[in-house]
Formats: C-alpha cells, sequence, structure tokens
C-alpha cells in the first residue's frame, strides 16, 4: 500500500522525517486519483564528494528516490503521466580510466545531445578535444629528444663492442672471411637480441605499466 523511498540525510533532518515512516501525498495521485503513500526505508549519508552522485546534494535535500520500474508504473505507464508534468533527466557516467582519446569524439556528440546532462566529465573531455592537436604536438616533440639520445647511447654501444671485439674481428679476417661475412654476421647477431628484447621486454612493460597503473589509482583512492 505504500512506495518504499530511499532519502539523503539531510533531507530527513530539514524535513523531521523519521525511519519508517510513511508519508501522505495529498498532492500526488496514482493513476486511480487516489494520494500516494510513500514510506522512508533508507538512508543516504555523505554524497559530498562521492562523484557516483551526478545529482548534488542541494538537488536531493527534498527528493525521495525509488525504483525507476516503480515510478513508471505509478506516474508514467497507463495514462498516470497525463495527472502530471515531468521532466527526465538522464545522467551517463563513464569509467574514466578506460575511456581511450578514440572514443572522446562520439562522447561529447552524446552528451552536447539534449537530452542528456552535461556533466563535469563532459567539460573535461571538450577541453581535451579543443587541446588535442596541441598535446599530440608536445608529446611528439618530447619523443624526440628521447630518440635523439637512445641513437647516441645505441652508437657508443656499437663503438664499445667493436672495441672489445676487434681481435676477434681480426682473427676471423686471418681464417678467410671476408668483410661481407663478418657484417652479416653481427647483422644476425643483432637481429636475434632485437627478437629476444622484443619477447621479454614488451611483457615487462606491460607488467610494469600495470604496476604503475595500481599504485596511481590506491593514490588517487
Amino acid at each position: 500500500g505504500y512506495i518504499e523511498v530511499v532519502v539523503t540525510q539531510e533531507c530527513m533532518v530539514d524535513a523531521n522525517l523519521l525511519l519508517g515512516e510513511v508519508l501522505k501525498c495529498e498532492s500526488v495521485k496514482d493513476a486511480d486519483g487516489k494520494p500516494v503513500y510513500m514510506k522512508i526505508v533508507g538512508v543516504v549519508s555523505d554524497i559530498a564528494g562521492d562523484f557516483y552522485w551526478e545529482i548534488g546534494v542541494d538537488e536531493l535535500k527534498d527528493a525521495c528516490m525509488m525504483n525507476e520500474k516503480v515510478y513508471r508504473q505509478m506516474f508514467v505507464e497507463n495514462g498516470a503521466a497525463n495527472n502530471y508534468t515531468i521532466t527526465c533527466c538522464y545522467c551517463y557516467l563513464f569509467e574514466y580510466d578506460k575511456v581511450t582519446a578514440e572514443q572522446v569524439d562520439g562522447i561529447v556528440e552524446a552528451i552536447t545531445d539534449s537530452e542528456y546532462r552535461v556533466t563535469v566529465f563532459g567539460e573535461v573531455l571538450s577541453d581535451f578535444q579543443a587541446k588535442r592537436g596541441r598535446i599530440a604536438a608536445t608529446l611528439f616533440i618530447l619523443q624526440v629528444p628521447v630518440l635523439v639520445l637512445l641513437g647516441a647511447f645505441l652508437f657508443m654501444i656499437s663503438g664499445q663492442m667493436y672495441e672489445l671485439e676487434r681481435n676477434e674481428i681480426s682473427v676471423i679476417k686471418s681464417r678467410g672471411s671476408s668483410g661481407g661475412q663478418i657484417f652479416r654476421l653481427y647483422i644476425y647477431q643483432s637481429i636475434f637480441l632485437s627478437i629476444v628484447g622484443v619477447i621479454l621486454g614488451i611483457p615487462l612493460g606491460i607488467f610494469f605499466l600495470k604496476l604503475q597503473h595500481q599504485h596511481s589509482q590506491a593514490f588517487i583512492i
């Protein structure tokens, strides 16, 4: 005979309500024109700063939250909506750590539709969309010194390897090997080391990246 609802702690204090109290809503009628009764079965506390709640405390201080299916049955379906002026607001939240740059355009296009509520993350994605070119150029510029240093490092390592293996190369040449054969020998050796590095380096890189991501999430929490 009543609808189970949940209210915020601020609403309970401001309206002087009690848990388990049944409220009679004279101004709210069901499809048969009878007053609606609502029973307070739960209280939500400390929602300030919780990103799960897209609607703030001020908007919920005089609101009763009920099951969506019950709400539609009581106030939307079977002609019940003719008695009210209903404004609907749909809020869609995304897991920020799983949103990729390729999905930004589609998300921004969706949230700018009049049916959707523009949220804080929408503003962040819009700013990112405007700054994407500059961010990409900045990242590319930052990669150039790294690539230059990597090339210098490889050049130094190659020189050191040549100095260490000069005697071995002289012995191989004294046995009748040509310069091309020696060059191919070291090319094959480099290819083998590169393959080993790829096989071991990529899984290790992914592992350390996930480890760093977990530490970052723990820090944010």
